[in-house]
């Protein structure tokens, strides 16, 4: 024959009973039960509602939450003594005043220092109402608008604007218009509302020279190779290719090993905060350095934005890290590829592939291949990885301190 059914967890209801089955066992002596104090029946973990007398302010049962059907009955002289008795315990979550004088009761709800204070009634909830307590019962509400305010965070977003701000946006300063050497410019209204210098064709500094990516630390330029390159993925292939930003971020990195990571870069104009998951071509866990490539060559969003920004955030695993970013020259990038060709022939082999980059299988088409892509070294600022962006982080990293952009850092 089947058992009773029986809700709920029997251990946790055990201790609970017990908790408060100790609060009445360890009363001082002047204080009186006067109904109730014991259990209900001799199945489960039911306790009779209880009424207690003559407890001073200083007891167990007044100081903390019973968190049972346990009443305690204490007196006062007058109304002063009542707000005083009521906001002399730390925990603050609800208060009920029963009285037929509005006035008081409204002056009452004004001083009880409490998250919820109802007049006539007790335990009356509203979805249009915040509901949370004060002191030791916690912080935030629930229900109503302000049960958003724990899942949303606050950002500062401030736009220079001007020359100096304008260069900075869009790369290496020039020299500024009318000094020496410098071409006359025109201007024209760009998306923000300020006005964008554009220099005639042909003239100045950069005269004579062919376009090349920018690349910091490189002692040549990388090879084009656009034309060879796949397009950019769209439609579904876009949303497959975004996917393991999602399981990064619901905790599931851990998934990927040491394969891929999750970086955060800052939009070079916008200056909003995205994601990439690119591929760790190399993982030095000594020095807690990692090394990425940019498959779609030096043009690629995340990696202009790296340019103009290096100091980001990582996270591998399901553990975040501060990093800066150290361009590598095209020579470092072949000896790069010949050694992840090295430890992983088929996957370079199809990799090359991919990118239109014809590969042998020989080690000068390896190197080669890595001088034509663009690899990225994402050095720690410390030496291991940040404990955790929640409670017991240090501040800076929690608001964006030594160097992290504060838009990108996780709040709890």
């Amino acid at each position: 024959m089947l058992q009773p059914t029986a809700v709920g967890l029997r251990g946790a209801a055990a201790r609970h009973f017990a908790k408060v089955a100790s609060c009445i066992d360890t009363l001082p002596s002047h204080a009186e039960v006067r109904m109730g104090g014991t259990q209900v029946g001799t199945r489960g973990f039911f306790f009779a509602p209880t009424v207690i007398t003559g407890a001073r302010q200083s007891d167990r049962i007044v100081q903390e939450e019973v968190f049972g059907p346990v009443l305690t009955v204490q007196s006062f002289q007058h109304e002063a003594e009542a707000v005083a008795m009521a906001n002399g315990a730390p925990c603050s979550l609800a208060a009920g005043v029963w009285m037929r004088d509005h006035g008081t009761a409204d002056r009452l709800s004004r001083d009880l220092d409490f998250g919820c204070v109802w007049t006539n009634a007790h335990l009356p909830f509203v979805s249009e109402m915040p509901h949370g307590g004060f002191g030791a019962s916690g912080y935030g509400k629930d229900l109503s608008g302000y049960g958003f305010d724990d899942y949303t965070r606050i950002k500062h977003v401030m736009i220079l604007v001007g020359h100096d701000a304008l260069q900075r946006c869009r790369g290496p300063r020039e020299p500024p218009p009318g000094s020496a050497g410098a071409p006359s410019p025109t201007f024209r209204p760009c998306k923000s509302g300020v006005r964008e210098a554009v220099l005639a064709p042909g003239v100045g500094p950069d005269r004579g020279r062919e376009p090349t990516s920018p690349t910091r630390g490189s002692s040549m330029p990388h090879r084009d190779t656009t034309a060879r390159r796949p397009p950019l993925p769209t439609g579904w292939r876009r949303l497959a290719a975004r996917l393991p930003i999602l399981l990064f971020r619901i905790g599931l990195g851990f998934l990927f090993g040491k394969r891929l990571l999750l970086l955060h870069h800052v939009g070079r104009i916008s200056g909003l905060g995205r994601m990439v998951v690119p591929e760790v071509v190399s993982y030095d866990p000594a020095n807690a350095s990692w090394i990425i490539a940019s498959g779609f060559g030096p043009k690629a969003d995340w990696y202009q934005n790296l340019l103009e920004q290096p100091k980001t955030l990582t996270q591998f695993g399901n553990r975040p890290h501060a990093v800066t970013a150290h361009f590598l020259t095209p020579d470092e990038g072949a000896d790069i590829m010949a050694d992840y060709a090295r430890r992983h022939p088929r996957t370079a082999h199809r990799l090359c592939a991919y990118l239109g980059l014809p590969v042998d299988g020989g080690e000068a088409a390896y190197r080669d291949a890595g001088r034509a892509i663009p690899f990225v070294r994402l050095d720690t600022a410390v030496r291991h990885p940040i404990p955790s962006l929640g409670e017991g982080a240090p501040r800076a990293a929690r608001h964006g301190g030594g160097g992290v952009p504060a838009s990108l850092v996780v709040s709890p």
